[in-house]
């Protein structure tokens, strides 16, 4: 379902409900069915608004940012876990 451009934007945002001439009303009711209302591609080419992830990104910033405020229990017996990603892109020189 969509959030209205508010919720997702702030009370300053605003949206018209106008028409837009020269739109493929088919096509993009073919891809909101394919990929669905709230998938990064329907956001973007479709709604117009930012994507969720970074095209280089594994997991998306809303999953991720609740966990930067949760409180840390530290525990000096527990055993430490580190996530490395060794993938180089095709940007990067290996």
């Amino acid at each position: 379902m969509l959030r209205p451009l508010t919720a997702i934007c702030g009370p300053r945002a605003r949206s018209t409900a106008a028409p837009v001439p020269g739109t493929n009303k088919a096509q993009i009711a073919q891809w909101i069915e394919t990929y669905g209302e709230d998938s990064d591609f329907v956001r973007v080419r479709v709604r117009g608004v930012f994507p969720r992830s970074g095209s280089l990104q594994f997991i998306a910033s809303d999953l991720v940012a609740p966990r930067w405020r949760r409180e840390v229990l530290q525990n000096v017996y527990a055993p430490v876990v580190i996530g490395v990603d060794v993938h180089a892109s095709a940007t990067t020189r290996a």
